[in-house]
Parts: structure tokens; C-alpha cells; sequence
């Protein structure tokens, strides 16, 4: 092997980064671990959850759409126990696809989530899970 290409490679400087935190502040993603969808998610997992805004967003039509009846809890809770279960049977990879039906969210109601474990951010080593839309990844 070339030593010189070997160590190119293996280069660890950090030319930028994006930190959750920024990416809370700007909207990007979404903390589910504090009120109602809190509560649901210590239900379901140990670590701390966050959603992309296109999560957000398709769970925000469908609390809003008053023609199906939903709430924060039962929208959150079946994206949470569907992420649960797409995690236990891939025998806890770092990267999950699973479907949830959530009516009321638009014109489908079968929705496609990725679930991917990883650090909280660059600086905190602790897991978390983020859920997104697979063209979010």
C-alpha cells in the first residue's frame, strides 16, 4: 500500500461542523424529548430522540387535520413504537427504515422513516436517535 495515500486517509482535521444545537435553532430539527412528546418518548427509549422538520412537519398536518381526531401522544407514539420495533428486529443497527400509517398527514398515509442512533453532537458523545425522511439522510 502507498503510505503517503494511507495517510491522507486517516487525516482527522475537521474543516466545519453543525451542531444539533444549531440545527434546533434553525429549524432543521425538532427535540421530542420535552412535554407530551417527551413523556412518550422516555416511554420507548433510553436515549433522547429528535425529528427533522419534514417529520415534524407531516406530524404537524395530521395533528392539525381536526377530521381524524389526532393528538400529539397518539401521532408520536405510533412514530415511537414503529421505530421501536424496526430497531429490536435489525438486531440494533445504526441505521433503521421503518413505515408508519398516519392519517390525516396528507393524500398517503403510509409514511417511510429512517431511525439512526449516533452522538448527540461533535462534542457530546452520549447516543441519540434521530428519525427523518429517508431523502433527509
Amino acid at each position: 500500500m502507498n503510505t503517503q495515500q494511507d495517510s491522507l486517509f486517516q487525516r482527522s482535521d475537521l474543516v466545519s461542523s453543525y451542531t444539533r444545537r444549531q440545527a434546533l435553532e434553525d429549524g432543521v430539527q425538532a427535540d421530542m424529548n420535552a412535554g407530551i412528546t417527551g413523556e412518550v418518548t422516555r416511554e420507548n427509549f433510553k436515549f433522547p430522540v429528535y425529528v427533522t422538520s419534514s417529520v415534524f412537519e407531516i406530524m404537524s398536518s395530521a395533528v392539525a387535520n381536526k377530521r381524524w381526531c389526532n393528538d400529539w401522544r397518539g401521532v408520536w407514539a405510533d412514530v415511537c413504537n414503529m421505530a421501536r420495533m424496526a430497531i429490536k428486529a435489525s438486531r440494533f443497527d445504526d441505521l433503521v427504515r421503518f413505515q408508519v400509517i398516519i392519517r390525516g398527514a396528507g393524500r398517503k398515509s403510509l409514511f417511510t422513516f429512517l431511525a439512526q442512533c449516533g452522538p448527540v453532537d461533535i462534542d457530546s458523545p452520549e447516543p441519540c436517535i434521530t428519525i427523518m425522511l429517508p431523502e433527509d439522510n
